[in-house]
């Protein structure tokens, strides 16, 4: 017999699953608990960046070896799978943050922690550093 637990646990697995698989060319805002979480390509994300990076802060959720290979000038590492989600524990919840990994994956995964966590505005480069790369644009070791 279903418990309301496990249905609400069933229905939570399947809205995840849901997102995870939301085309990653899409754009897409959502609003829950007043946050704002909007996808962009690399090349929105860098005029972003170009247009003020003193109010951005970028989160490379990548592991600290990718991090070290290249990443975005004034990135932050916070590994997804060492120190995600606690690296984000003392980030001001009003910042702007553009969130990536090599590809998407992983940070479109993210997302729903960090609305969790409460931060308000959220860009996500929905084809990670992969299509920065591929754009030509500068990475940092």
């Amino acid at each position: 017999m279903f418990t309301f637990r496990r249905i609400s646990a069933v229905l939570t697995i399947v809205f995840l699953t849901i997102v995870s698989s939301h085309s990653e060319t899409e754009a897409m805002i959502q609003s829950q608990s007043e946050t704002m979480i909007l996808d962009i390509s690399a090349e929105d994300a860098k005029e972003l960046i170009e247009q003020d990076s003193t109010k951005i802060v970028i989160v490379d959720i990548r592991t600290y070896g990718e991090y070290m290979n290249g990443r975005i000038e004034g990135a932050i590492l916070v590994d997804y799978f060492k120190n995600f989600p606690n690296g984000l524990k003392e980030m001001d919840r009003e910042n702007t943050l553009l969130i990536y990994s090599r590809t998407g994956k992983r940070s479109r995964r993210s997302l729903p922690i960090f609305r969790e966590l409460g931060f308000k505005r959220i860009y996500h480069m929905h084809n990670g550093l992969a299509e920065w790369c591929k754009m030509g644009y500068e990475t940092v070791r």
